[in-house]
């Protein structure tokens, strides 16, 4: 009876999740769709200024994602977190549109930064555990927040055609309010962990001595980064630079998910993805041969067409830290391991490359984004082919 209650109770958190990361994707993908063009040109910022929003401001809050990660791991509130994030999200939305000073505005919005950071790392345990723990297929559950991803590509992509950037952010906030109403059906499924915890510190430091963990981040890490910087800034500015229309720049996800939706219920099924090497080194061919494309063309519209790749290196790329995490980092530092793949992969990486796109856009012009990415992705190749990851489990290794 008992087993018959927990498997409903499981089967409930696994349709509920998908719901909520649906509308969780669709409400921060507008935002984030829009953002480039709401500070373009609802605010006036310059390229410099926003290259200091989108690559300072994460850099500042960096320090705070472990102090998230501490209490995370202490308490295992995963959904009480979760839902002080979104209520957070809505109500700080209100200041991005109405704040005009930029000096206000930066400070403003790094405290937004820090107090919506856990969102993405309480979300991910969460699947982790369905997953690896209950038996959930990862894809078949991610690709949700795919799909709500080419979703809010359809409404900002209309939305910009019709109102401004600053209508179409104010839009998001009914997504992340439904978001909100629906955490409150989903039921926790981790609980604190009985033994003595240790210190943040000291399960950053083992995790850096693992040398699969180290290898992983430094290329997954690399590579991820100069999509999410493409995707979230320079592409964006490539196509304002080129008088591209609102509509395009608004339908870039539709794009980007297209491949994404069909690979990710079914990738990790394929032979070859059980090579994480191989998996890492075809992502990587992908994204020379895209980010060359990127760097020559100086029409908007091929540019927009380019990101069909997107999904198909997404598709091979989303699941591995799911696997990789489980597979080579102990139980007890898996939410340190989430948490620092996360800030290196979105918030670190990206902010820093931001930042030296930004600057060296300035000098050698936009087709400088496309190049910049190219040579950090050809330096994440070189690691790989140097260190490889092991696709050994740790209870293989301690038996071998």
């Amino acid at each position: 009876m008992k087993s018959k209650t927990k498997d409903k109770n499981i089967k409930k958190a696994i349709n509920v999740f998908k719901a909520s990361s649906l509308l969780n994707s669709i409400g921060n993908t507008i935002i984030g769709n829009t953002y480039v063009l709401f500070l373009s040109f609802t605010k006036g910022f310059s390229e410099r200024q926003i290259s200091l929003i989108v690559g300072v401001l994460p850099l500042l809050s960096v320090v705070t994602f472990f102090i998230w990660g501490a209490l995370i791991d202490k308490y295992k509130r995963l959904l009480l977190i979760n839902k002080f994030v979104n209520i957070i999200n809505i109500s700080t939305l209100a200041g991005l549109i109405w704040i005009s000073n930029f000096y206000i505005f930066l400070v403003f919005n790094l405290i937004r930064n820090v107090l919506i950071q856990p969102g993405g790392v309480v979300n991910e345990e969460y699947l982790l555990n369905l997953s690896n723990k209950y038996g959930a297929t990862f894809g078949k559950i991610r690709v949700f927040s795919t799909i709500g991803y080419g979703l809010a590509g359809v409404i900002s992509g209309l939305a910009l055609g019709f109102v401004s950037p600053k209508v179409t952010i104010i839009l998001s906030s009914i997504f992340i309010m439904l978001n909100i109403i629906v955490l409150f059906f989903l039921p926790e499924i981790t609980k604190p962990e009985k033994e003595k915890e240790k210190s943040e510190k000291t399960k950053i430091i083992e995790l850096f001595k693992n040398r699969d963990f180290k290898v992983f981040i430094l290329t997954y890490g690399i590579l991820t980064a100069a999509i999410c910087s493409a995707m979230g800034y320079g592409i964006q500015m490539m196509l304002i630079k080129l008088n591209a229309p609102n509509f395009y720049i608004g339908m870039l996800p539709v794009l980007m998910i297209s491949f994404e939706v069909v690979l990710l219920p079914y990738v990790e099924k394929l032979k070859f993805y059980k090579n994480v090497n191989l998996v890492l080194k075809i992502a990587g061919v992908l994204l020379i041969i895209r980010w060359i494309l990127i760097g020559t063309v100086k029409s908007y519209i091929i540019i927009v067409w380019l990101t069909l790749m997107h999904g198909i290196i997404n598709g091979f790329l989303i699941p591995l830290p799911n696997k990789v995490i489980w597979n080579v980092v102990p139980k007890e530092d898996h939410s340190t391991a989430i948490i620092v793949t996360n800030l290196c992969s979105y918030t670190i990486f990206p902010s820093i490359i931001n930042l030296i796109t930004g600057n060296i856009a300035g000098i050698f012009g936009i087709h400088s984004y496309g190049f910049t990415y190219l040579t950090l992705t050809i330096a994440a190749l070189g690691i790989l082919i140097k260190y490889k990851i092991s696709n050994k489990t740790i209870n293989e290794k301690e038996k071998g």
